[in-house]
């Protein structure tokens, strides 16, 4: 067994053009394990919601705590195990907090380039997320109107094309439903095209697309990306369309545009703004965790906040959440106290 799985990396490694001809990649070495870890969470008010007995709700809630374990288990193996746990929003029934496996995954790496095995990241929002940096206080756009998933279980290869590393690739064949276990016989698969022209600039074309052989459907999304990044702060945009072919034989399309900025002053403090349009309405928007919107009409997102670094580990950021809706008075309105901790 053991011979046979020696003999798929092989063959994963040559062809990517990696592989040097020695089997030393493999030897053992010294394994080094690394515990780390993070928690964030909300002093919350909804001071206006289009849920009329939601309004004027206040309390606390953890939206995402992480414990993560990273092995360096020789010069080319690496492996991630990460526990997840988040609290209900106001909506969900109160329970206890369930850790679940978000990430888990043994990683090959040769020269620029690298296989994933288990359940890892996929293409379609980590650049974005990263280069945002507040997923403490809001998703991802694609991540918050539910048009995808974080992670995924399957097979991915990632690296760089060119000795500059500016061209990157994202490449992965996954199973469609995230972090839990696959129920069916379809896939899905994920590109993103990376090019970094210069330290401060970066461009991104990323899609996915999954079919649903049963019900003759599949769901596509594709999305377009611009960051730059200087010292005194960052700016990204973001264009992304989602297609989800229905059973009725109808195709529909939701267009999103994203814009943020991020300004970094002395101190320690930066202030934050962001804004999120939906040009058509989206039917998963009432699903959407700890910020349900209407489901049945166009909406924009406005947060505007400020992150203090109170201590190497701790920020407190403190934000606004404004929901409004095209051809509709109603509006959702929450005041927050985030909380960030890392170890």
């Amino acid at each position: 067994m053991v011979r046979k799985i020696l003999s798929v990396l092989y063959i994963i490694s040559a062809f990517l053009g990696v592989f040097s001809g020695s089997v030393s990649a493999f030897a053992e070495g010294p394994s080094t394990a690394k515990v780390s870890g993070l928690l964030f969470g909300d002093y919350y008010w909804l001071a206006k919601n289009h849920i009329a007995s939601s309004t004027d709700q206040t309390g606390f809630w953890i939206r995402r705590a992480y414990l993560t374990i990273d092995n360096d288990i020789s010069d080319h193996f690496t492996s991630r195990l990460q526990l997840e746990m988040n609290q209900n929003d106001f909506n969900g029934l109160s329970t206890t907090v369930t850790p679940f496996i978000k990430n888990a995954y043994l990683k090959y790496s040769r020269s620029r380039h690298s296989v994933l095995l288990g359940i890892s990241g996929t293409p379609t929002w980590s650049l974005v997320e990263s280069h945002w940096g507040y997923r403490s206080i809001e998703k991802t756009p694609l991540d918050l109107y539910k048009f995808g998933n974080a992670v995924d279980g399957g097979i991915s290869f990632l690296g760089h094309l060119d000795r500059q590393k500016r061209w990157g690739y994202h490449l992965m064949a996954g199973h469609g439903v995230g972090a839990k276990s696959e129920n069916n016989k379809d896939k899905k698969y994920y590109l993103a095209m990376t090019n970094e022209p210069t330290d401060w600039l970066v461009l991104q074309i990323a899609g996915d697309y999954e079919e649903n052989n049963n019900a003759g459907t599949f769901v596509r999304n594709q999305q377009f990306f611009i960051g730059l990044k200087q010292t005194e702060g960052r700016i990204g945009l973001l264009y992304a369309q989602n297609f989800e072919e229905l059973t009725t034989g109808t195709t529909q399309k939701i267009e999103i545009a994203s814009a943020y900025g991020v300004l970094n002053f002395e101190g320690d403090v930066s202030l934050i703004a962001r804004m999120d349009m939906l040009f058509d309405h989206n039917p998963n928007a009432s699903k959407i965790t700890y910020l349900p919107m209407i489901d049945t009409a166009r909406s924009n997102l406005y947060v505007v906040g400020a992150d203090i670094k109170v201590s190497e580990t701790v920020n407190i950021q403190p934000n606004v959440e404004l929901v409004l809706y095209n051809g509709n008075n109603e509006k959702d309105l929450i005041p927050r106290v985030t909380v960030f901790y890392k170890f």
